[in-house]
């Protein structure tokens, strides 16, 4: 019961949002990693994915897992000198299956990647010259049971982007700690991440984009996992984004496969001129 209030608060949401005059979304559903670009300032966006699904091929029960919704939420602030930057919140709540029982069948049902950042852009670039930001935060274990030891990781991302005329290129780098637990022993370990995004307009169909992604993760003696992923982004009315996409593994701890579909909206929430009078500016 608690779970389906939830669900009908944010469908609630989103139809207020959606109703409001909107800007364009800058979408960056459905990747893994990110790009170099942030909310314009006293801009809200919200990036929910309204299903996912990945499937692990293991010894035994498969691990089959049900992400709904995924939340992301950047707010944009204005540049204070320290560059553009935006604040983001973001979580999923997921159902999984380890029992093998045929149908779909949920064990436990959790928020997972709970976490949040400071998303600053350093450098705008032109053509070939790459825009530059960063990303650091915190990552909040609210996961059930022993998936993960209690204790917040730290995430620091560098991200680059070339915004060009007929594609976008995007590559993130970074790092972050992992805390694991083996044998009731406490480890913190270090975690590699890495990905690159590429985004192409589909001629005469401007609104519609085919995007693709590589990404990865390296815990600190463990084997890497990563995984490919393509889809389609349909920019459509409203400043509503639209997205859906599939993905598999590129190795035996990867996720074998798996898709997800959602929604990005975006909304001004202050104009500039009413923020400036609130703070006593005057106006020509």
């Amino acid at each position: 019961m608690f779970l389906s209030l939830r669900l009908i608060s944010l469908l609630l949401l989103v139809i207020g949002i959606s109703a409001l005059k909107v800007p364009s979304a800058l979408a960056l559903r459905p990747f893994v990693t990110t790009d170099a670009d942030v909310a314009e300032p006293y801009e809200m966006e919200l990036e929910w994915g309204l299903f996912g699904l990945t499937v692990k091929k293991q010894p035994g029960p498969d691990d089959v897992r049900i992400q709904s919704p995924s939340l992301r939420f950047n707010l944009g602030f204005p540049n204070i000198g320290l560059g553009d930057w935006e604040l983001v919140l973001e979580s999923v709540h997921e159902f999984i299956d380890k029992k093998d029982r045929g149908l779909f069948d949920s064990d436990i049902d959790q928020f997972t990647a709970t976490a949040g950042f400071i998303k600053s852009v350093w450098y705008r670039g032109e053509n070939w010259v790459p825009s530059v930001a960063t990303e650091l935060g915190l990552l909040y274990p609210t996961e059930r049971g022993a998936e993960r030891a209690r204790g917040a990781d730290f995430e620091g991302l560098v991200i680059m982007s070339w915004f060009l005329p007929s594609f976008t290129w995007h590559m993130t780098i970074g790092g972050a700690t992992h805390h694991t637990t083996k044998d009731e022993l406490r480890e913190t370990r270090a975690q590699y991440l890495f990905g690159t995004i590429l985004d192409v307009p589909v001629p005469g169909r401007e609104r519609f984009h085919m995007v693709g992604e590589y990404s990865g993760e390296k815990v600190e003696k463990e084997a890497v996992q990563h995984q490919l992923l393509g889809g389609v982004v349909w920019h459509g009315p409203w400043g509503m984004d639209f997205d859906a996409a599939g993905f598999g593994g590129l190795s035996a701890e990867s996720v074998d496969w798996g898709g997800t579909a959602g929604v990005t909206i975006s909304t001004k929430i202050i104009r500039r001129r009413d923020w400036e009078i609130k703070r006593g500016r005057r106006f020509p």
